[in-house]
């Protein structure tokens, strides 16, 4: 017959099995989880890591822009283009001067042939 210790014994074997199992699942899910998290976190920084050259080479490029628009290239070709363009704008400028000084000179000239014109028929009259 079975003693009373040994059905006690076999009882809380079994439990004790069945919890080292729900354990283990357990213990098998955490690390599933932490490798998938992992896995995460180097693409992450893989993914950062590539934007960041990316500003990276964005920044030098905006850099050069700014130096060229500023002038403070050393290239001599640039600099050679800035001053036509200056020599150009300076160019349309002038002529936007001449224009305004030629319509002025055609007004000033409407406006006196319009008084001789007046002058004219307050004489003949």
């Amino acid at each position: 017959m079975w003693s009373l210790a040994k059905i006690g014994k076999s009882t809380s074997s079994r439990g004790t099995g069945i919890w080292a199992s729900r354990l283990n699942e357990e213990k098998d899910f955490l690390l599933s989880l932490v490798r998938g998290m992992e896995a995460e976190f180097l693409n992450t920084g893989g993914g950062l890591m590539v934007l960041a050259r990316q500003l990276c080479d964005i920044q030098k490029e905006c850099q050069s822009l700014t130096d060229l628009t500023l002038g403070q290239t050393q290239d001599a070709a640039v600099q050679f283009a800035f001053q036509l363009l200056k020599k150009a704008e300076d160019l349309v400028l002038a002529s936007y001067d001449q224009y305004d000084h030629v319509f002025a000179t055609f007004a000033e000239l409407q406006r006196r042939l319009a008084r001789l014109s007046n002058n004219h028929k307050t004489s003949c009259a």
